[in-house]
Parts: structure tokens; C-alpha cells; sequence
């Protein structure tokens, strides 16, 4: 009876030795399977009813959506692994966002997380999507994409490329649709033009210079950029390479108003008097000049001026017109324009410009990572608002353009940014690198100096000189065919002292202008704006690049520049000198139970995630008693493993003792 009953007991012992074996074996290789799963590389951006939560490329690894499931590659692993807080509902094996950083559901308003992939709309869950290379994942809450074509991206000069936009929505029977976008903005640099009722606009290119545009609108998601890169037809480039033959041996020293009379060359510049005439005969009663744009360029050359009453008005209109912009170049446009007329860019108006503009920056660059612009023109208010060349925000934002220069020295492909990009990093001389991309930068400026003097339109002409000056050079020594830019310019001039042919529309002749007085005096922005220092309330940059690995232990230093005021609150607290805080990251511990992916695939991507401090760099605000821990988690299902061994072990014992004591 007793050997039965020890037989009996062996075999039980045995079937659960076999089931304990099995499950481990079987977890080996789901975790064999997550780790041996290609990861993929991918553009994720989360975009919440009001502000952009994520947007990087981000490697993917597999991750299992539900506990039955086989690892995969999947979107749901993609926002998991974003380091973005984010809930989830399961229904089946379905998973469906319940809530991201802290942005839920409405089922009040039935505003709903939605998602595209490449701009193609979602309709499964988003554990079921497959991830491709390259892909761009949008996970978007309430706002709605806009989508950008265009006829042409090389439409000859003095011709033109019909831009459509599209904006996404819902037809009568709720199913996904893209629609005509009317009334949508299409930006080019600081300027913006309105599409029609179709959603189209016919852009007219002007210059053989390349520039970048996007669509926005109200409500709606920017759509991405497109490069347009006009070219010159060869009927017109044949022409211009006769003239030039026929120029060269002749006694007329060509369009660009330089002439010679007895072997002796005389050039002009514009009359400059005349131009300011044009400007106050054009300017509103208001003291605007109509669009910001061109009220903003228009005081950046009054500030050259004469005191006169046009001035003042501009001066009083800027100083109580309200802010209505969303884009980050208009804010750093419309701070050269307080700063060149004086007025203090922090506090002169009901706007902080400058704090504006710090608030674009993400750690590395401003505003949108695809565009250099917005990063050229932060440069200049920074600069003159008491930030330095030894100021980290404007290190990384230097480093940034310089990375984005084109192997033949330009940015953008074209005159105007790279004449913009030298004036600005000539501002910052001792940052590395610098002077190699100015030099080369300088290289392009002269290849694209064309016969008459000019670099392709008045436009472009004005901003090239502005940035021979700023190199320290003359613009009279650019010589074309014995023509130099500012003979270009006076070509240009009409008899009633503006720019541009009178058969050109009143607007383009007043941008035209206001650019070209401050080249005609040699006076680039660096010169022409006012200097204002950082107020005593300003907290800098805080940036930080933390790495994270395995069982390190990595330690970041943080110089906060405060106030004399500590403020004892939920707020960053401010002190009268620079602090170091060091945050001690162990990348052991656990950071949340529903963090199921590897902690090698964890990064914090700015220190307001580090420090949770609020708005200091535009991450959420969260109670700054978590100011000095930072927690990482590690993968469930290793944390399983784990206590999948403790609990074997354990029952491996007890049935051992039982059969000792029978």
C-alpha cells in the first residue's frame, strides 16, 4: 500500500515537474520570439486637441498587445514605447486608447483617439497594425491632418506650380474622406497665401531659389513640407547667356545701373528718401501696412528712418496690435520688429516674445524639425535679448543649422535662407564651426551673383548685401560685368520711390521696399535691433541629454538661472544663483506596471520628463515632489520569468518534503 501510494505520488510529482518544465520552455521562447523580432524604424507623432505630444523617429521592438498573443511589431508597441503616459481598453483582443498623456476619450463630445499611417486612415485597432519601415504613424485627438500636393516641384522662373490642399473628415454615412481644404493657409517663409474655394492656389515663382512650403489652417493638423525648386527654361537661360556675351564687349555695362562714359564706371543705389516717401504714402491710418508681414518688415526699416509721425504710428500699432499667430517664425518676425524700434520684446507689449520663442525649443532645435527657418530667425532676437554664444539653447540651435548646410555651401538650395543663415551665424563667431560654414556659405553666395549686379530679384538682392555686410565686406567690391547688388536695386526703383514694376500689386512693391532699405544702407539685423537684457525672472534653457542602459547608473547636472525670490510651490523653484541638481537615474528599478517593453528602448527625451517641472520645456506639468527621482521600468515579461522561477522552485521543495516524509 505504501509503495502504491509512493508511486501515485511520483507521478503527480513527475506531471507537474513536466508542466513546470514545459512553461518555462514555453516562455523561453515567447521571450526568444519578442527579442528575435526585427525592430523597425519609424516616425511616430502624437497630436493632442491642442498641443503635439510626440513627434520622433522612434525604433520599435515587438511587444505582446495581450498576454495570448504572439510578440509583434505593432503600433500599440509603438505609442507604449514612446515614454508618452497612455491607457488602454481591451475588448476581445483588440486594443483601443482609452487616454494619452493625460488626454482622454470624449464621449460627451464624441471626440475620439484616432490614427494614420502615411496619411491613410486607421480603421482597426492599433495592436492589429503592422509597422513598415520608414512609416509615418500620426495618433491624433480631435484636430485633423491637412494633406499638400503640388503640379510641379520645378515649375520654370515667372511661372507656375498649382498647390491643392486637403483636409481630412467624415462624409453622411461617417466613413473617412478627404475633402477640398478652402480658405487653408500655404506658407512660404513669413508670408502666407489663402487657397480658393477648391482648396488650390497657383504659386508664382519668381527666382531659380528652392523654398519650402506647408498648408495650415484653424483647427487642423499642419500638413508636411514640400520643396519647390524653379528652374530657369532654356529659351530664357539661352537668352540671358547671349546677352551676357553681347554685354561683356559693349560699351553699356548692361540692366544693373552701372554705366560707363569714357572707360570711367559709374554705379548708383536707390534714393532712399524716396523710399521712406513710399512707405508713408502706403502706410494704413493705423500705422500698419495691412498683413503682419509686411507691417513687421516695414518697421525694421523705419527703425532707419527719421523720427516722423509714420514712425510713431507704427511704434504705437505694434505696441497695442494683439497676437492672433500660431506659427513660431511670425513670433520671431514680430520680435525684430518691437526690438528694432525699441520697444522690449518681453514686456513691451501683452506678449513675451522671447519666452515664445524658448518655448519652440525642444532640446536640440526650433519648432518644426523639417524646416531650418524658424531656427535661422530665432538667432536674431535671442541674441540681442541677452542670451550669448555660451548659452546652451543657442550652441544646439547653431549646431543645428550648421548640420543642415548644403555640401555647396547654401541652405535650402537658394540665395534668400542662405543669405538670412549668414547674417545670422555671423552673430556667433566663436561657436565651433561657424566660420568653415560661412566661409562656404560666402563660396555659394558668389556663384549665384548673376550679371546685372543682382542675385535673381530685388528680394533676393537686398538680403545678400545685408549679408556682405555682416561678413565685414562692401558690397561695392561684388562686381558683375562691372555691376555690383546695389546697381541691381536701382534698377529696380520707380519714380514714385518704391521697388518693383508699377504693374506689380501694391503689396509686393512695399515688401519689396521695406527689404531693400536696410540694404541699400549696409545695415544687416544684427545692427539694426535694439539690445535688451534677460529679465531677472527668466529661468534659462534647461537641456540635458540622458542615456539609459541596462544596470548603469547615469548622473545629469542641471544649471537653473533664477531669481532672488524661492518660491515654495508646485512650481520650479527659483533661487538667486545658478543651482547644479544632480538626478541620479538607476535604470534597475521599476518605473509602472503596464510598461511592458525592454528598458533599452526607454528614452527620456527632455528634461521636464526627468524633472517633471511643468511648462519649462513644454512637457506636462506634474508636482515637482517627484523633482529628484527617476524611475525606469523593466520588461513584465522578464518580471514573470522571474517570479515564475521563485514559485517553481518553491513547489519543487514542498514535493520534495512530502516524499522525505512518507
Amino acid at each position: 500500500m505504501k509503495t502504491k501510494k509512493i508511486l501515485t505520488i511520483t507521478k503527480i510529482f513527475l506531471s507537474i515537474l513536466f508542466l513546470f518544465i514545459f512553461h518555462f520552455s514555453y516562455a523561453d521562447v515567447a521571450t526568444t520570439t519578442a527579442t528575435s523580432t526585427d525592430s523597425i524604424t519609424i516616425h511616430l507623432q502624437i497630436e493632442g486637441s491642442t498641443a503635439t505630444l510626440f513627434s520622433s523617429t522612434i525604433t520599435v521592438s515587438a511587444c505582446e498587445a495581450v498576454s495570448s498573443t504572439t510578440p509583434t511589431v505593432n503600433a500599440y508597441c509603438a505609442i507604449k514605447q514612446s515614454g508618452v503616459d497612455n491607457t488602454w481598453s481591451l475588448y476581445g483582443d483588440d486594443q483601443f486608447v482609452d487616454s494619452i498623456g493625460g488626454v482622454s476619450n470624449d464621449y460627451v463630445n464624441n471626440i475620439y483617439w484616432g490614427w494614420f499611417s502615411n496619411l491613410e486612415y486607421g480603421e482597426t485597432s492599433l495592436n492589429k497594425h503592422a509597422l513598415s519601415s520608414d512609416e509615418e504613424l500620426l495618433v491624433n485627438f480631435g484636430r485633423m491632418p491637412l494633406k499638400i500636393s503640388v503640379s510641379t516641384t520645378t515649375p520654370e522662373v515667372n511661372g507656375t506650380t498649382t498647390v491643392s490642399v486637403s483636409e481630412f473628415g467624415f462624409d453622411s454615412f461617417w466613413n473617412g474622406v478627404w475633402l477640398s481644404s478652402a480658405s487653408s493657409s500655404i506658407d512660404i517663409y513669413e508670408t502666407s497665401f489663402s487657397t480658393d474655394t477648391n482648396g488650390n492656389y497657383d504659386l508664382l515663382a519668381t527666382s531659380t531659389d528652392s523654398f519650402s512650403i506647408k498648408a495650415t489652417k484653424s483647427g487642423f493638423l499642419d500638413s508636411s513640407s514640400i520643396i519647390i525648386s524653379p528652374v530657369i527654361s532654356p529659351e530664357i537661360e539661352s537668352a540671358t547667356t547671349t546677352t551676357e556675351i553681347v554685354t561683356s564687349s559693349s560699351s553699356s555695362a548692361g540692366s544693373g545701373g552701372g554705366t560707363v562714359n569714357n572707360n570711367v564706371v559709374t554705379h548708383n543705389n536707390i534714393d532712399t528718401s524716396k523710399a521712406f516717401q513710399f512707405l508713408l504714402d502706403n502706410q494704413k491710418s493705423d500705422g500698419s501696412f495691412g498683413y503682419s508681414l509686411y507691417t513687421d518688415w516695414a518697421a525694421i526699416a523705419f527703425a532707419l528712418g527719421s523720427q516722423n509721425s509714420g514712425k510713431e504710428k507704427i511704434i504705437n500699432y505694434l505696441k497695442c496690435a494683439s497676437d492672433t499667430s500660431a506659427n513660431i517664425t511670425d513670433y520671431e518676425r514680430h520680435a525684430m520688429a518691437l526690438m528694432a524700434l525699441g520697444i522690449n520684446p518681453y514686456s513691451g507689449t501683452s506678449v513675451n516674445y522671447i519666452q515664445k520663442i524658448v518655448n519652440s525649443f525642444d532640446g536640440n532645435q526650433i519648432g518644426d524639425v523639417s524646416l531650418v527657418n524658424d531656427d535661422v530667425f530665432a538667432i536674431f532676437p535671442l541674441i540681442k535679448a541677452g542670451y550669448s554664444s555660451g548659452d546652451p539653447i543657442i550652441q544646439k540651435i547653431v549646431a543645428y543649422i550648421i548640420s543642415k548646410q548644403n555640401s555647396d555651401g547654401s541652405w535650402v538650395g537658394g540665395i534668400d535662407m542662405t543669405a538670412a543663415t549668414i547674417q545670422a551665424l555671423s552673430m556667433t563667431p566663436s561657436i565651433s564651426g561657424v566660420n568653415q560654414a560661412l566661409d562656404n556659405a560666402r563660396t555659394y553666395l558668389s556663384t549665384g551673383q548673376q550679371s546685372n549686379g543682382g542675385f535673381g530679384s530685388s528680394f533676393s538682392t537686398s538680403w545678400a548685401l545685408q549679408a556682405i555686410a555682416s561678413l565685414g565686406e562692401s558690397g561695392t567690391n561684388w562686381l558683375k560685368n562691372n555691376n555690383n547688388p546695389y546697381d541691381y536695386l536701382y534698377s529696380t526703383q520707380q519714380s514714385d520711390g518704391g521697388l518693383e514694376a508699377l504693374s506689380q500689386d501694391i503689396n509686393t512693391r512695399l515688401w519689396a521696399t521695406v527689404y531693400a532699405i536696410p540694404a541699400s544702407l549696409n545695415k544687416p539685423w544684427s545692427v539694426i535691433l535694439s539690445s535688451f537684457s534677460k529679465p531677472v525672472d527668466v529661468v534659462n534653457d534647461i537641456t540635458t541629454d540622458v542615456a539609459l542602459n541596462v544596470g548603469e547608473t547615469s548622473t545629469t547636472t542641471l544649471i537653473l538661472e533664477a531669481t532672488s525670490t524661492v518660491l515654495v510651490s508646485d512650481d520650479l523653484a527659483l533661487v538667486s544663483k545658478p543651482i547644479e541638481l544632480t538626478v541620479l537615474v538607476d535604470a534597475d528599478k521599476e518605473k509602472k506596471a503596464n510598461d511592458n517593453f525592454p528598458v533599452e528602448n526607454e528614452k527620456l527625451s527632455s528634461v521636464g520628463e526627468i524633472l517633471n517641472v511643468g511648462d519649462v520645456t513644454g512637457t506636462s506639468t506634474q508636482n515637482n515632489s517627484q523633482l529628484a527621482s527617476v524611475i525606469v521600468g523593466q520588461n513584465d515579461s522578464v518580471l514573470f520569468s522571474k517570479m515564475s522561477t521563485v514559485v517553481g522552485f518553491s513547489l519543487l521543495v514542498v514535493l520534495g518534503f512530502i516524499l522525505l516524509m512518507l
